[in-house]
């Protein structure tokens, strides 16, 4: 069952969060931020990962499976018109509820890729199982879950109206696991890790526009 983030949570505290791969000020490389639970208390970290998670993704709450010794970390930035997040967390239930949809902000479409390791993900009564390298695509205006063990996952979120411009009817294919080590969908799978993994904190804002439409040129080849 969902249980609900307690809403107008503020992280205090100074916990300020790392930036990696990040710029000087006037460089026009692409900034990567990161940020972790390490160095909280830890009755304080499940609360900070639920509000890091809304701000970086969409409204969701995470329950993990240990509240005693939970620990995540995430990176996030933009390309082009593609926001990237990459989440690292221990063993969790989350959800995106009826409650957390009527506060999300914008409708946006979420292509869940998953990097390390396994999880079940569940929406409009399809139920996908991703293991490294497959994906699935989520809508945010609808309830999910996903569930894993220690998981590492790659999330690229693009407004609706945006994705519609290369997907007709993105809504037939939510929930579908894809494969990642075959096809087109091994295609994007490996283009997106690969820049991911040795790209991303080095590109200049032309050639991130440029990935990010390459983005979502494969993604409609890909379904």
């Amino acid at each position: 069952m969902c249980r609900e983030r307690r809403s107008g949570y503020i992280v205090t505290g100074g916990h300020v969060p790392a930036r990696v791969g990040a710029a000087p000020p006037g460089d026009p490389m692409l900034q990567v931020q990161t940020y972790s639970t390490s160095g909280l208390e830890p009755q304080r970290r499940i609360e900070y990962w639920n509000d890091l998670a809304c701000r970086a993704v969409t409204e969701l709450v995470a329950s993990p499976l240990n509240r005693r010794d939970f620990s995540g970390r995430l990176a996030r930035t933009e390309v082009g018109r593609v926001r990237l997040v990459d989440i690292e967390s221990d063993p969790a239930v989350v959800c995106h509820s009826r409650q957390h949809i009527a506060r999300s902000l914008e409708p946006v479409f979420l292509l869940c890729l998953q990097l390390e390791g396994e999880s079940h993900f569940r929406q409009n009564g399809r139920a996908a199982l991703l293991r490294a390298s497959d994906f699935t695509l989520c809508d945010s205006t609808l309830p999910y879950e996903i569930s894993f063990e220690r998981n590492r996952m790659l999330v690229l979120g693009v407004a609706q109206q945006v994705l519609r411009r290369y997907i007709s009817r993105p809504e037939a294919v939510i929930g579908i696991a894809m494969s990642g080590r075959s096809g087109l969908g091994g295609l994007l799978s490996s283009f997106v890790r690969s820049f991911w993994g040795r790209y991303a904190a080095g590109a200049e804002p032309a050639v991130c526009e440029r990935i990010g439409s390459a983005l979502l040129e494969l993604a409609a080849s890909a379904y």
